[in-house]
């Protein structure tokens, strides 16, 4: 997992039973488990976190916007006018259609 083969393992232990004694051990290792098992579980929530935020995130990105499109709209209608004034102005000032 870490590289640690059994020969490091044995090291280990050894330098533990050394610094720690016998009897407190084996409470130093059991709160480790539990610490490494703490820190296990909150990895995987963060995963999990983080794929339900990128999965949000995509879902909105593929969602049309209507808001550009109603601005498109109103650039059109402003073109419309533009043309239309113009064409008044070439034809001598008279509005079109009107003689």
């Amino acid at each position: 997992m870490f590289g640690i083969g059994l020969p490091e393992l044995i090291v280990i232990l050894i330098i533990g039973l050394i610094v720690i004694g016998p009897h407190k051990l084996p409470d130093i290792a059991t709160a480790l488990g539990r610490a490494f098992g703490e820190f296990k579980k909150a990895t995987e929530d963060l995963k999990s976190s983080v794929s339900k935020i990128e999965k949000d995130v995509s879902v909105d990105l593929e969602k049309p916007d209507a808001p550009p499109a109603k601005q498109e709209q109103s650039g059109t209608a402003t073109a419309k006018d533009t043309v239309k004034s113009d064409v008044n102005k070439t034809a001598g000032g008279n509005p079109v259609g009107k003689a």
